[in-house]
């Protein structure tokens, strides 16, 4: 399929197919810095800037790559633990926060090129992908056990079934060299731990460490030193991790408990959850 876009979606036009031999001849409407762009099942879009006012009948040959099929595999970056490494060792790495993903979690990889794939997959199979840009969400679900809670006198019911504990979104480019290799690794955000929710209580899951704009904003509880009535806050030992919302630490002078908050930005770690090919 060809088709040409100028400006805006309104103007995103059907052009034509091309016949068995691959050939279209047709006539295109008038625009200035437009884009040219094909399409078919199993090979990767190609886009060209195509600008048609002024020009004269012309002639153009365009090839499509075909898409490669790759096995998948996906881990988790618990954000607790991704959090905490971060403050204690002053760096950004994945260390023990990286974790497979255990039975009952499930996560759905989606792009803004129609890619969807949901992992792990009854039949293991393969993931068609190209060679371009990809603008990808994944979101991770669980089987977990909410009880009954009460908040401010009030029953809130509790559920059971599948519930979100992570997601990701992020932008990457699939280059040819990647393609070449066999297996894909995905990355997504795990904000809770599957195994902590069943059972749990709603004031379990209402204090994210995982904003909506990507940001980790967090408080770290921790157990320092004392030496007569001198605390020494450079020697202390973790207790608790929470989000920043509703403040659930505090500082004790009389037992050495300190609280720290802690901001990791998209930007600081994004390069580290992209996938890798491999």
């Amino acid at each position: 399929d060809v088709n040409y876009y100028c400006g805006s979606f309104q103007n995103d036009c059907f052009i034509g197919r091309t016949d068995a031999d691959g050939i279209l001849k047709t006539k295109f409407p008038l625009c200035i810095n437009g884009q040219i762009y094909f399409t078919k099942n199993g090979y990767s879009v190609l886009s060209q800037d195509l600008t048609t006012h002024e020009l004269p009948k012309s002639e153009f040959s365009h090839f499509l790559n075909p898409d490669n099929n790759v096995k998948v595999g996906v881990k988790k970056v618990y954000v607790p633990a991704f959090v905490r490494n971060y403050f204690e060792t002053n760096s950004l790495s994945l260390g023990n926060a990286e974790q497979n993903l255990v039975l009952g979690e499930m996560v759905t990889i989606v792009s803004d090129t129609g890619l969807f794939y949901i992992y792990p997959d009854p039949g293991e199979r393969d993931l068609q992908i190209g060679s371009r840009n990809y603008k990808l969400d994944l979101q991770l679900t669980a089987d977990v056990e909410i009880k009954d809670t009460f908040v401010n006198g009030e029953k809130v019911p509790g559920f059971s079934g599948k519930y979100p504990i992570g997601s990701l979104s992020t932008e990457t480019f699939v280059s040819k060299e990647d393609l070449t290799k066999e297996t894909v690794t995905f990355y997504v955000l795990a904000e809770y731990n599957k195994d902590n929710l069943n059972p749990a209580s709603l004031n379990e899951i209402d204090d994210a460490i995982l904003t909506e704009n990507g940001t980790m904003e967090a408080e770290l509880w921790y157990s320092c030193e004392k030496a007569g009535e001198t605390c020494n806050f450079d020697v202390c030992s973790f207790i608790d991790i929470d989000g920043r919302n509703l403040q659930d630490f505090s500082d004790n002078p009389d037992t050495c408990e300190k609280t720290f908050n802690v901001t990791i930005t998209k930007e600081q770690y994004e390069d580290l959850v992209k996938p890798i090919f491999s």
